[in-house]
């Protein structure tokens, strides 16, 4: 298999968690209630991995795990490299984490709140409120992607790939493993558009066809069914951060090389060429631009966003998260593309639709107004390295 695992490193690319109206928030909708499940949360150690076999118990709840019946695997094939053999754990028929703190999110918070989470399983008391003001550049910065998920999850001493092209069986494999799972999918909810959103998946039972995840907005030990986990993580090209310590490093790599669709560029365009043969819908069309944007093949990229607003977008906000068409058209010089399917976009208060914006109207020779987008994006992040670079190289 090919080594493509770390990823979404463009300039806050492909997914900005949460950017929103205040009246209109979807990760961020719902006001601070902090309710913490387990004031202290435990897990096994790191260098244990969770047992196949777990106690019953009547129901889920933050602490539930369940008698797990581990499933036949096939052999995997020896790792490319001199590494030794790592003991992987089957994934049991079901598995859950114990002891996972819950918090409910303030306005726009669900990527700090959900990092918060996660590191309560390693231990961690630390809350939105102390990530937040880590991961957001400031009081006007509504927005965490993936990539600042991971730096943030990396410098508290953890391990948090940012990969695309997951799968469900890869999920369970990880989760039945002791590493936690972070992931992005759309929230749904009755007379609101679709929005953005992270959830932590701490379980799974396949026999009933359900994840578990803990949901900073709708709440802890939430079971969802596998066809709406699926349907509503397709949207972002199946993006996921494993968190785990160096001691899981090497377990992770070898269930990473075991997964059934590769985690990386290359294979999630592989999976949206095999959808397109079988259902061209929106979201096929979308992804197969999004990773032939990250190959730099920024023509065919254009042309798969152009079939995929052809059909329409389920909701605009697809483009608060997800700003490769931008990239993808200016670097295919169809720069006022660029500025057309953005324009509705330009007053949401995103900082990265002012970059592209700015990018294009550079590419089109209008540096005046290429240097009031790049300065509306630092307004709203001042720390912004990419506008700051680019307002430099045309004159601030």
């Amino acid at each position: 298999m090919k080594s493509n695992l770390v990823l979404r490193v463009r300039p806050r690319t492909l997914a900005v968690l949460l950017v929103m109206d205040l009246l209109l928030a979807g990760c961020g909708a719902r006001e601070a209630r902090l309710a913490v499940v387990s004031p202290t949360p435990t897990l096994p150690p790191a260098t244990a991995t969770l047992a196949p076999t777990f106690t019953p118990l009547p129901s889920p709840s933050p602490t539930a795990t369940w008698t797990a019946t581990p499933t036949p695997t096939a052999t995997p094939s020896p790792l490319p490299s001199p590494t030794p053999t790592m003991a992987v754990t089957p994934a049991a028929e079901r598995a859950a984490f114990r002891g996972v703190s819950h918090e409910w999110q303030k306005l726009n918070n669900c990527g700090p709140t959900t990092a918060a989470m996660a590191l309560s399983i390693y231990g961690s008391t630390m809350t939105q409120f102390d990530a937040a003001p880590i991961l957001k550049g400031g009081p006007k910065d509504k927005n965490v992607s993936p990539t600042e998920l991971a730096h943030f999850l990396t410098d508290q001493g953890l391990n948090a790939p940012v990969l695309v092209n997951g799968d469900l069986e890869t999920v369970q494999s990880l989760v039945a493993n002791g590493v936690p799972v972070i992931v992005e999918q759309w929230l749904e909810r009755h007379d609101d558009p679709l929005t953005g959103h992270y959830r932590l998946v701490i379980g799974y039972d396949r026999p009933a066809g359900t994840i578990l995840v803990n949901d900073s907005y709708l709440g802890p030990s939430l079971t969802l069914s596998e066809a709406d986990f699926e349907r509503w993580w397709r949207a972002f090209n199946r993006v996921f951060i494993p968190v785990y310590p160096d001691e899981k490093a090497a377990v992770v790599s070898v269930i990473l090389q075991r997964a059934e669709h590769e985690p990386g560029w290359e294979g999630a365009e592989r999976t949206a060429r095999a959808e397109l043969a079988s259902s061209p819908d929106v979201y096929a069309w979308f992804n197969l631009g999004t990773a032939l944007t990250h190959q730099q093949r920024f023509a065919e990229a254009a042309a798969a966003f152009d079939e995929a607003l052809t059909l329409g977008l389920p909701s605009e906000r697809m483009l608060w998260y997800q700003f490769e068409p931008f990239e993808a058209y200016t670097e295919a010089g169809q720069p006022k593309r660029t500025l057309v399917v953005s324009a509705p976009l330009a007053t949401v208060g995103i900082e990265e639709i002012h970059f592209y914006r700015g990018q294009a109207l550079a590419a089109l020779g209008r540096l005046d107004e290429a240097r009031a987008e790049y300065r509306q994006a630092l307004a709203l992040r001042a720390h912004f390295p990419e506008a700051e670079v680019a307002l430099a190289g045309v004159g601030s």
